[in-house]
């Protein structure tokens, strides 16, 4: 196994480790008061808040079982190898050394960022449209580890982001669909950028209105004084939202 792929199937581990144990538990847990004191944008909001977070939780979990099996079996892939180079089977070993990293690259897609609601919220929303064979990339630099914005308002954001895009991209079948994410600190702001696929197939509501999901984006944006914009070039979308990082006043 490779230095490079060993040292990403840990930080893998490590990663769905804290979003499970920690990340998980705290946005089921704010998607369950905000239905219960009425906090979040409304009750739609908060339920796929709810679903966000346990989507979330079973792919880490998902992945760390994996992870770790794939630990447990190290000392007997390592045992193969040694064999195999004392009998001379270099190809061979090198064969299987290519298959056990092709197994650890499988397992190190997940998305990290270092804010633990982000992570949590990419890693549940994109899981099934990377299984329907859409291609996601996503970049991150100084993401900060808290925002202004609460937890439910995120999610909702980027639960309606995330899907929007995921069904855009997947219109019209035929495969080929793409969804890159790119997070970046701009000083007290966030800038999230969401561009997909969107072939002609894809619905985005009637012409000068907007669905349901982008008004309650709007509004979240605007109540946190941020900045949402969108740009429809050809068949490809663009949405670029800007958040705070702390709140206003401070």
């Amino acid at each position: 196994m490779k230095t490079g792929d060993a040292e990403k199937a840990n930080k893998a581990e490590s990663v769905a480790s804290g979003l499970a144990a920690a990340g998980g538990a705290a946005l089921l847990v704010a998607a369950l008061a905000a239905l219960a004191v009425g906090e979040c944008v409304n009750a739609a909001a908060a339920r796929k808040m709810a679903k966000a977070a346990v989507d979330g939780y079973e792919e880490v979990r998902r992945r760390l079982d994996s992870s770790a099996r794939a630990r447990h079996d190290f000392q007997k892939h390592m045992a193969v190898l040694q064999k195999m180079l004392s009998d001379g089977q270099t190809e061979r070993a090198a064969a299987y050394l290519d298959a056990l990293s092709d197994s650890v690259g499988q397992q190190t897609d997940m998305v990290y960022t270092g804010n633990y609601m982000i992570d949590l919220i990419l890693n549940g929303r994109l899981t099934a449209a990377r299984r329907s064979g859409v291609r996601i990339d996503v970049t991150a630099s100084s993401v900060p580890q808290t925002l202004a914005v609460s937890d439910d308002a995120l999610s909702a954001l980027l639960c309606n982001a995330i899907d929007n895009a995921a069904a855009a991209s997947q219109a019209g079948g035929g495969g080929g669909g793409w969804i890159a994410i790119e997070l970046r600190g701009r000083g007290q702001m966030l800038y999230i950028g969401i561009s997909n696929s969107c072939p002609p197939a894809a619905f985005r509501g009637k012409p000068g209105k907007k669905g349901y999901g982008k008004r309650i984006m709007q509004e979240i944006v605007e109540r946190y004084h941020g900045v949402m914009e969108e740009e429809h070039r050809g068949e490809s979308y663009r949405l670029s939202l800007l958040l705070p990082v702390y709140a206003q006043g401070k």
